[in-house]
């Protein structure tokens, strides 16, 4: 069963009732100023996109600044309606890389629960 609670399960990644996430589990890195994707989970629409990476920031969500965000503030930004999209800018820190990128994903559901809460 999945656990509406905030405190247990990120919503990023995984959704309640009619509303899912993309398919991630982020971080707050207090050595960075945004947070950080820790995990991506097969299946979802982040592995699906082939374009973000573990390690990678994520600058903004639907065109909000992550800037010192939480993990329970990110939750509320990737959590929405399934099949809704969310358009994620984001960046990863290696100096060959482009400085950033956008991608649009479509939130669902994922097959099974295994996520924890990091902060």
């Amino acid at each position: 069963a999945v656990h509406c609670n905030a405190l247990q399960h990120t919503a990023a990644h995984w959704g309640c009732g009619g509303y899912a996430g993309v398919g991630m589990v982020v971080r707050k890195d207090f050595q960075r100023k945004y947070p950080v994707i820790r995990k991506i989970t097969p299946g979802g629409a982040v592995a699906a996109s082939c374009a973000v990476a573990v390690g990678d920031e994520v600058l903004l969500v639907n065109a909000v600044d992550c800037t010192g965000k939480s993990v329970s503030e990110m939750i509320a930004l990737f959590l929405g309606p399934v099949g809704s999209q969310v358009v994620v800018k984001a960046r990863t820190p290696q100096r060959n890389k482009p400085p950033s990128y956008t991608v649009t994903l479509t939130r669902g559901y994922l097959a099974a629960p295994q996520v924890h809460l990091h902060s």
